[in-house]
Formats: structure tokens, C-alpha cells, sequence
């Protein structure tokens, strides 16, 4: 967690003076139903949209999962590169394409 912090707070430094760059720090909680366990996840992720209409985009998540009644605590992570284009058309709407890679 203080990695994902540190890489979130340099990103969040480099990205205040660039046009077109963005980023957010993400926290969910998953309570599945009929079930004692509990998922927190917390994610970074970083990006850059062109004036061509093409983004690029970095994320990474680490979760925490809790099976509850005595189970083992288990550690989930996901990192994921994604390449999208936004269709112009002189619209409110914005239809998109986008490709992700991740593990």
C-alpha cells in the first residue's frame, strides 16, 4: 500500500502542470452477497488523451480479499495498459473503441 501511495503522489506531482495528462486514486469495498468476505480494492490510474482522439491509459489495483470466519487473507494485484479512440460526432454522444492488455 505505501508503494501504490508513493507511485500515486508522483504521478498526481507530474500531472499538474501537463495539458491532457489525468489521474485518479480509486478505493471500492465488495461485500458479495450471502457471504462473510470482503474485497478492498485501491487503484491508480493515469493517462493521456491526444487532440486526435486517441487516450492512453495505465491502471493498477491491489485488493485485499477477506473470506471472514477464519479463512486465510489472500492478496489480489491487476495492472492494465489500455490504447481507446473517441469516434467524433458532433454530438452529445461519443462513441468509443478501445484495446487493454493486463495481468
Amino acid at each position: 500500500m505505501k508503494k501504490l501511495a508513493l507511485v500515486a503522489l508522483l504521478s498526481a506531482v507530474g500531472l499538474a502542470n501537463a495539458g491532457g495528462n489525468y489521474g485518479s486514486l480509486t478505493y471500492d469495498v465488495k461485500d458479495k452477497q450471502n457471504s462473510e468476505q470482503m474485497n478492498y480494492v485501491y487503484g491508480l490510474n493515469v493517462g493521456q488523451k491526444f487532440d486526435s482522439g486517441l487516450g492512453l491509459e495505465v491502471r493498477m489495483e491491489d485488493e485485499r480479499v477477506e473470506p471472514g470466519a477464519g479463512a486465510t487473507q489472500k492478496q489480489e494485484g491487476l495492472l492494465q495498459a489500455k490504447a481507446g479512440y473517441d469516434i467524433s460526432t458532433g454530438t452529445f454522444l461519443t462513441p468509443y473503441v478501445a484495446v487493454a492488455l493486463g495481468h
